[in-house]
């Protein structure tokens, strides 16, 4: 009765709890174990977000994303493999080269702005529509390597 008592309390602290507060120094404690630190986050691979190119990139986007999760009160960004995909079917799981990124997530919107792009150099916007289309976001911006 007396750990259930002790579970209750931690319960109603933690409920009352929001996105970005300071938890009780009692959650995640499990006895006369240690506290285990818990925090929150998301597991997104950046061509998911929103992308001028096609695909989402590390531009405007990803810092809009940023600011959200912390928002949010998420404390971590799970971004998956940034390596370069194998060209079938575009997994981040199955790289070309493990010590290279991805040079379809440079942010052509940040080369641009920093001055590394001219307007004129900076390949069409390619439309989302439904599933991203890898091989049309690669020969849009492959060519500026």
């Amino acid at each position: 009765l007396k750990g259930r008592k002790k579970a209750e309390s931690v319960v109603d602290k933690v409920s009352m709890a929001r996105p970005g507060d300071e938890l009780a120094a009692q959650y995640g404690d499990v006895g006369s174990g240690k506290p285990k630190g818990r925090r929150a986050g998301v597991v997104l691979h950046p061509t998911s977000l929103p992308g001028a190119h096609g695909a989402g990139d590390l531009g405007p986007s990803a810092y809009e994303f940023i600011d959200w999760l912390g928002d949010a009160g998420m404390k971590a960004w799970q971004v998956l493999p940034l390596v370069p995909p194998e060209r079938m079917f575009w997994s981040p799981y199955a790289g070309q080269n493990a010590n290279s990124g991805n040079v379809l997530l440079i942010s052509l919107e940040l080369l641009q702005e920093d001055g590394l792009l001219l307007e004129d150099e900076v390949p069409a916007k390619v439309p989302v529509k439904g599933k991203v289309d890898f091989a049309s976001v690669a020969e849009s911006k492959e060519p500026l390597r």
